[in-house]
């Protein structure tokens, strides 16, 4: 008897649940989005597929029908957002704040990873956006001491067969040497490709051949076990390594005779403020079918946004 009464309540239940699938795909075949997935963001917006999936990447998706190119006030580029946000909160905001890393420590007999322990006694480190600025500003030009240099003229449509030292692979945790290091290069329109730090080795020794990358940014932790297989990456010239969750008595390894070089990132930075090189940021070059097309062109011998 009862399961008779759940079946005849739950048939207006399944009726209504048709009724809506059929008005939707009526919708969909009558706005032209028949067979294309829509996907409800945070703001209630649906978000469409716009364009094929390539081999290497997924299609275009928009919540308009205008082209997908977005800018930040006057700012055509990832840089000069950056520096549109330098200018306008400079020491009066905290761009980024970390804590002392201490240890790893099971607090537990059982627990199965340890636990990250931080100072909590010193607090948090502030950088603010002007500090920020200046950092990565450095970090750029450092890069350019260690032998990188700015991506060469081209026609971004052949961007793969351009050669050069303008590639850098990023591996670690995101944290503030992460941004800078980032932000740093593209300061001195040279490339890089981020590998998820949960990847293993053999994901990032492929990004480092795939990309020919010159150089390559990873924690500390991890620079031995790089520099060890550096033979099956003949494009790398330096390693440059963040302390990011360094501990005060630990060491980071140095090879010794190899032309592989390993840094720190306060040693780049270090370099790029004792030698200061001018500022050499991607600009854009011209809006063709809604595409963004950049490239570098001759530049000014200083750039006053620059802090």
């Amino acid at each position: 008897m009862m399961e008779t009464l759940l079946y005849v309540l739950a048939i207006p239940v399944f009726v209504l649940d048709m009724a809506l699938y059929l008005i939707t795909v009526v919708i969909a075949a009558v706005t032209g989005q028949a067979g294309k997935k829509s996907r409800k963001n945070k703001d209630g917006l649906y978000s469409v597929i716009r364009g094929n999936a390539t081999e290497t990447h997924g299609a275009p998706r928009s919540v308009t029908k205008d082209p997908l190119i977005a800018t930040y006030g006057d700012s055509t580029t990832v840089y000069e957002m950056i520096q549109s946000a330098i200018e306008t909160y400079g020491e009066h905001r905290i761009a980024m704040q970390y804590r002392k890393f201490v240890e790893l420590k099971k607090l537990h007999e059982k627990d199965r990873f340890p636990t990250k322990i931080f100072n909590d006694e010193a607090g948090f480190t502030t950088i603010t956006y002007q500090e920020m600025g200046k950092t990565f500003k450095n970090f750029g030009a450092g890069l350019r001491e260690i032998g990188m240099t700015p991506i060469p003229p081209h026609d971004p449509k052949n961007f793969d067969s351009v050669k050069g030292d303008f590639k850098m692979v990023i591996f670690d945790d995101t944290c503030a040497q992460w941004t800078m290091a980032l932000h740093g290069a593209l300061s001195q329109s040279m490339t890089v490709a981020t590998c998820y730090a949960t990847l293993g080795p053999e994901a990032v020794i492929s990004a480092v051949q795939e990309t020919e990358a010159a150089t390559l940014f990873i924690n500390w932790k991890n620079v031995e076990a790089f520099v060890k297989r550096a033979n099956e990456m003949p494009s790398l010239k330096a390693i440059i390594a963040s302390t990011n969750e360094m501990p005060e008595n630990a060491t980071i390894y140095r090879p010794q005779g190899t032309k592989l070089k390993v840094f720190t990132f306060d040693e780049v930075v270090a370099m790029g403020e004792k030698n200061s090189y001018s500022v050499t940021p991607p600009k854009v070059r011209t809006i063709m079918n809604g595409i963004l097309e950049c490239s570098i062109g001759k530049l000014p011998a200083t750039n006053p946004r620059i802090p």
